[in-house]
């Protein structure tokens, strides 16, 4: 599990044990996090693909060795085996969305 600092969930859904299971994919994980200035979640491996969508704020996310500076509406793919991280900006919070699933 990847560690985080100073965060705070509006919504959080990790699965675990019990993923959402359809036809076409496997529902790991959604949620809305919230990431005060210059604050982090730390470079975790993913075990899944992940769609991150930034609803505010501007910041960093690292996934597939590429460090991505995004902004609001941004979209970012991060991809199952990728080391992933995101980070507010030092002026900026960072509000986003994120799903993880496989297919």
């Amino acid at each position: 599990m990847s560690e985080t600092h100073k965060h705070y969930f509006h919504f959080d859904n990790s699965l675990g044990l019990n993923p959402i299971v359809n036809e076409y994919f496997t529902l790991w994980q959604v949620g809305d996090l919230f990431l005060a200035p210059d604050e982090f979640v730390s470079v975790h491996d993913q075990y899944c693909f992940e769609i991150t969508f930034v609803e505010r704020g501007c910041g960093n996310i690292f996934a597939g060795n590429q460090n991505c500076i995004v902004g609001k509406n941004d979209v970012q793919f991060s991809f199952q085996g990728d080391n992933h991280s995101l980070h507010a900006a030092h002026d900026s919070p960072l509000r986003f969305f994120y799903i993880a699933l496989t297919p």
